[in-house]
């Protein structure tokens, strides 16, 4: 077995709301979709290309690359407006959820009870909030969450996270 060093990583997540009506959260998560987008295109030199990326995204990314359009925009502005998308329909009052900016975008879309109260968790001695139906989260994120992944789907972060706060 050969040793290693890694950073630990703790995971928040901000859930916000997600519209109801079928139609209006397609539309909804088609704008969060193109706005991801242009944001990550404006911070292109700090997209870990190892996440979980699609076709369409690397696609979108080497035509970026090739032809520069999206490259060097106003970061600050599109993360003004994914806060303004995902603050768009209130927590407490819709029936579904999501994990915006997660790695595994809609993927992290639930239906509000798998969050709704939250229930404790023990975790290294400390008592923290975690989804009140773990395993229908885990599930979905996951799949067969219970088995260890392989060497090349471990270790998605990247090595220098960053802050970026959103000033209103």
């Amino acid at each position: 077995m050969v040793e290693r060093e890694e950073f630990v990583w703790v995971d928040i997540y901000p859930l916000d709301g997600m519209p109801g009506n079928w139609i209006k959260r397609k539309i909804h998560m088609l704008r969060i979709l193109c706005t991801r987008a242009m944001y990550h295109l404006s911070t292109i030199e700090k997209v870990n290309m190892k996440r979980h990326l699609t076709l369409v995204e690397k696609f979108i990314i080497k035509v970026a690359l090739l032809t520069g359009f999206g490259l060097n925009g106003d970061t600050h502005k599109w993360i003004r407006k994914l806060h303004e998308l995902f603050t768009k329909y209130p927590f407490s009052t819709s029936a579904w959820i999501i994990n915006g900016m997660g790695a595994y975008k809609f993927k992290e879309m639930f239906r509000h009870e798998v969050f709704a109260t939250g229930v404790p968790y023990e975790f290294e001695g400390e008592l923290l909030i975690g989804p009140s139906d773990a395993n229908t989260y885990l599930r979905q994120l996951y799949g067969d969450y219970m088995r260890i992944p392989p060497e090349s789907e471990k270790n998605m972060h990247v090595d220098k996270p960053e802050l970026i706060c959103v000033k209103e």
